[in-house]
C-alpha cells in the first residue's frame, strides 16, 4: 500500500546503494526494493528499512537463454521477473533465499499485475500481442484471454485500469478488456509517450516534450486537457495530487496535478549527469520516499518534505 505526503515543498537525498550494472525496473514492497540487474541477468533485492542505508540481502540468477530481463512486479509472497522471452515465478516470502517457482514462456517486456492477474506482452517487433495470465496458481501461470494484436514502434509501455487497458505506442489507445477472448479498441489519441500511469478519470503520459494529461472518463474519447513541458522525460509515478516524472538527463520533477488543466512544477531533484553518466531509468513512490533506479546500476533515495 503506497501513502502520499499531502503537501511537499522540496526534496532531499537519503540513501543510494551502488552496483554494476544496466537497471531496467524497480519495484517496491514492504522494506525491500527488487531491481532488475540488465546487465548482470538478474534480480537484486535490496533492504531498504533503512533509507540512509539500504543494503543488498540477496540475489537471484534466473537461468538466460540468449534473452535479457526487462522488468519485475511484486504481488503478496511474488516476485515475477520478465525477460524479452519469458516470465519467471519467484517466491519472495523470505527475501533472503528467493525460490524459483515456474517459468512461463509466452511473456516479455513490461507486466502489470491486478490481483490474480499478470498482462504481459507475448510478441515483439514488427507485430506483437500482449495477453492476461492467471496467476492465482504461481506454479502454473496459464493464459486466460485472447491476444491483442498491434505495430509495436519498439517503445510500448501500458497501465491496466479496472475493465481497460492504456497502451501508448506512438499514440494512446484503450483497450476494452472486459471480455478476456475479445480484446478490443475502443478509444484513441494521438498522444504518445515513454511511459503511462491513470489515476481516477485521467491518464498521465510522460514524453520527451513534458507531460500530458488526458481525460478518459468516457474512454471512447479521449481528450488531452492539461500539459507542463519539461525535458526528455522517461518514467511516471502519480501518488495523490502529485505526479512524480523522472528526466533521462535533469533527474526528479514534481508535478501538482490538483488541477489537471494546470499542472505546475512544485519542486525539482537535479542529478549530475554529466558528471556520473547515471540516467534515471525507474521510479517507485511510497511513504513519503522517492525511490529512482539509474540506468548504470544502483538505487537513489530522496525523501519529500
Amino acid at each position: 500500500t503506497t501513502t502520499e505526503k499531502t503537501d511537499i515543498t522540496g526534496i532531499q537525498e537519503v540513501g543510494t546503494y551502488s552496483f554494476s550494472g544496466i537497471t531496467t525496473g524497480i519495484y517496491v514492497a514492504t522494506n525491500y526494493a527488487y531491481m532488475i540487474d540488465r546487465t548482470s541477468g538478474m534480480l537484486r533485492i535490496v533492504d531498504i528499512s533503512n533509507p540512509k542505508n539500504p543494503n543488498e540481502i540477496s540475489n537471484y540468477h534466473p537461468k538466460l537463454d540468449k534473452e535479457s530481463l526487462c522488468d519485475v512486479c511484486v504481488n503478496g509472497k511474488y516476485a515475477y521477473l520478465t525477460s524479452d522471452k519469458r516470465m519467471f515465478t519467484i517466491d519472495i516470502s523470505n527475501p533472503s533465499n528467493p525460490k524459483e517457482v515456474s517459468i512461463y514462456n509466452e511473456a516479455s517486456g513490461d507486466i502489470f499485475i491486478v490481483g490474480n492477474y499478470a498482462y504481459v506482452y507475448t510478441g515483439g517487433t514488427p507485430s506483437a500481442a500482449f495477453g492476461k495470465i492467471d496467476i492465482s496458481n504461481p506454479q502454473k501461470p496459464k493464459r486466460i484471454s485472447g491476444q491483442y494484436g498491434y505495430s509495436n514502434t519498439g517503445n510500448a509501455k501500458f497501465y491496466v485500469d479496472g475493465n481497460y487497458l492504456y497502451m501508448i505506442n506512438g499514440k494512446l489507445q484503450i483497450i476494452d478488456i472486459s471480455d478476456p477472448k475479445n480484446l478490443k479498441e475502443i478509444g484513441i489519441s494521438n498522444t504518445g509517450g515513454n511511459s503511462i500511469q491513470v489515476a481516477g478519470k485521467y491518464a498521465y503520459l510522460a514524453s520527451s516534450e513534458g507531460l500530458t494529461i488526458v481525460d478518459v472518463s468516457d474512454p471512447k474519447n479521449p481528450n488531452v486537457i492539461g500539459q507542463r513541458d519539461t525535458q526528455s522525460l522517461i518514467d511516471i509515478f502519480v501518488l495523490g495530487k502529485y505526479a512524480y516524472v523522472t528526466s533521462t538527463f535533469f533527474g526528479l520533477y514534481v508535478i501538482d496535478v490538483s488541477d489537471p488543466k494546470n499542472p505546475r512544477i512544485v519542486t525539482q531533484y537535479n542529478i549530475q549527469y554529466e558528471i556520473s553518466g547515471n540516467a534515471v531509468s525507474g521510479i517507485f513512490v511510497t511513504n513519503g520516499y522517492v525511490y529512482m533506479a539509474n540506468s548504470k546500476g544502483g538505487l537513489l533515495i530522496l525523501k519529500c518534505i
